[in-house]
């Protein structure tokens, strides 16, 4: 580990090593390491986890060949860690790693794990630099302090970022010599004191793929319709951010991000879709639903998959999940094939052309529901979607049969979509204590339904297993183990459905759904 807390000045303009030298002496002796050319790569998540955790990873490249290095900085802690990239494929224009492709076992891979989770690292920054590394030394030729200079070289960004920059790295038992080259430095016109190194000027750092702008700030008064368009866009624009990370099976979280936005782009159809024209919404809902349909073999595969990774869900022993493994993977191997087909397809490129076209800003709606006001809509369609929910829940007994328990869940979905896309209208009490109760009952009914779904693809999956002779008893065996691991999750979750379910219908609950209404009639829900 060594101190994040060096000092940095920038430049507009170049400054080399003798306008160092001319700005330091008399007194300050300087001895040089040859220029060398790096190239630095920032890398993050696709949902940038690493800059939410106030983490900057940098691998730095020297142009001559030799082993990159990988530079944590923990701005939070202050404290960074440096160490050499893992072996392995490294060659121009990789464009993803899995943490432990290119992280050895350290201090380095405890500290980013955590916050990476399954994701896979990409590029999202670059910058090239010719490097000069200066010591300054005492009378004895001991190095006191440290300097880096690098100077910008390429095209990126030349308007937006500094040409030069200086790092004042102070050694241990050597501050009052740093602080002295400080003051110098400072006194120098062509450096400006700075903080945060590279990445806190470029703005490629600043933002997620999938951040478009969101046009006007949701307010009451906004026309019904007009929102309803801006919810469908930034939907879209996460489709359209994910689906090559998709295509390219960068890492599970990119299919599962492309299906939520899918699945809230048709339930904003379902609940808001007469605010829009009939003759467009009615066949973007046929296309999202075979949207839908086209990613979910997949998708399944990849929870089995994760599930029976080491620490999943399923606790499953390592002897049993070794011959399950190859087949989930083959099984995936070739639904994954089937959906990039269909990613690529004329059909796709039809649906998101339709997508883009009911999303586009248009004039006025003119009348009926898209011209209501949004503040008028957004509690009364929460409202209706809330009484849909309690209608689907308030019969659900002990021995009533799942169907029921997965029609509350999908009411409670399209309730949760609304409080999500409205929340910005409806902070306060009433909002959160409604949308408290629904999470708490929504994790129950998705463990329950997940168990369910889960058991019943295992069964169909030992039946196949059982029939092709080179799966294996042990795998078989373990499927068996998993059963009995999710029977006894679906039986908790059963257990405490009526507690739950009980806080969401409660007259507290109903009276927080009441608040978030204006007054009048409530507006109708489209079928």
């Amino acid at each position: 580990m060594r101190d994040a807390r060096d000092l940095e000045f920038v430049s507009r303009g170049p400054v080399g090593l003798e306008r160092l030298r001319e700005a330091l002496e008399p007194g300050v002796r300087l001895a040089a390491s040859p220029e060398h050319a790096v190239t630095h790569q920032w890398l993050d998540t696709f949902d940038r986890r690493l800059r939410r955790a106030g983490l900057s990873l940098e691998l730095a490249t020297e142009a001559d060949p030799g082993q990159p290095t990988l530079l944590l900085e923990d701005r939070g802690a202050l404290s960074a860690w440096s160490a050499p990239a893992r072996p392995g494929d490294r060659a121009a224009g990789r464009r993803a790693w899995r943490l432990e492709e290119l992280v050895g076992a350290g201090p380095m891979l405890r500290r980013l794990a955590p916050a990476v989770g399954i994701r896979a690292l990409l590029p999202v920054a670059e910058v090239s630099t010719r490097t000069l590394e200066v010591r300054v030394l005492d009378a004895q030729d001991k190095t006191t302090v440290r300097l880096v200079v690098e100077e910008r070289v390429g095209p990126v960004a030349p308007d937006e970022l500094p040409r030069v920059r200086v790092v004042v790295g102070p050694l241990t038992g050597y501050r009052r010599h740093s602080d002295r080259l400080v003051a110098r430095l400072r006194r120098l016109a062509e450096l400006e004191p700075f903080s945060g190194g590279w990445p806190a000027l470029l703005p490629s750092l600043a933002k997620t793929p999938a951040e478009v702008p969101a046009g006007p700030r949701l307010t009451p008064g906004l026309e019904s319709a007009q929102v309803v368009r801006q919810i469908l866009a930034r939907l879209l624009a996460a489709a359209v951010a994910n689906a090559p990370g998709v295509v390219a099976d960068w890492d599970t979280e990119f299919l599962h991000d492309l299906r939520v936005s899918v699945r809230r782009a048709r339930s904003a159809l379902k609940l808001l879709g007469d605010c829009l024209d009939s003759r467009e919404a009615s066949p973007l809902a046929a296309d999202l639903k075979w949207m839908g349909d086209l990613t979910t073999p997949t998708r399944d595969l990849d929870v089995h998959l994760l599930a029976v990774s080491a620490g999943g869900e399923w606790h499953l022993d390592p002897l049993l999940a070794a011959p399950l493994v190859p087949y989930l993977q083959a099984r995936r191997a070739a639904a994954r094939r089937q959906l990039v087909r269909g990613l690529r397809s004329a059909r796709w490129n039809r649906a998101q052309r339709r997508w883009e076209e009911i999303a586009r800003p248009r004039p006025p709606a003119g009348g009926g529901p898209g011209a209501v006001p949004i503040g008028e809509l957004a509690g009364t369609r929460i409202a209706l979607a809330y009484r849909r929910a309690r209608r689907a829940g308030i019969h659900i007994e002990d021995d009533s049969p799942p169907e029921m328990l997965h029609t509350l869940r999908k009411r409670c979905k399209e309730l949760r979509y609304l409080l999500e896309f409205f929340a910005p209208l409806l902070e306060g009490p009433p909002f959160l204590g409604l949308l408290s109760q629904l999470r708490a009952l929504q994790d129950c009914l998705g463990e329950f339904q997940d168990t369910q779904v889960q058991a019943a693809t295992l069964r169909e999956l030992a039946a196949e297993m059982l029939a092709d002779p080179t799966a294996g008893a042990e795998a078989v065996m373990g499927l068996g183990t998993v059963d009995q691991t999710l029977a006894e999750r679906r039986r908790r979750a059963r257990a405490e459905f009526a507690s739950r379910f009980h806080d969401f219908a409660r007259p507290r609950t109903r009276r927080a759904v009441a608040a978030l209404q204006p007054g009048g009639r409530p507006a109708p829900m489209p079928t």
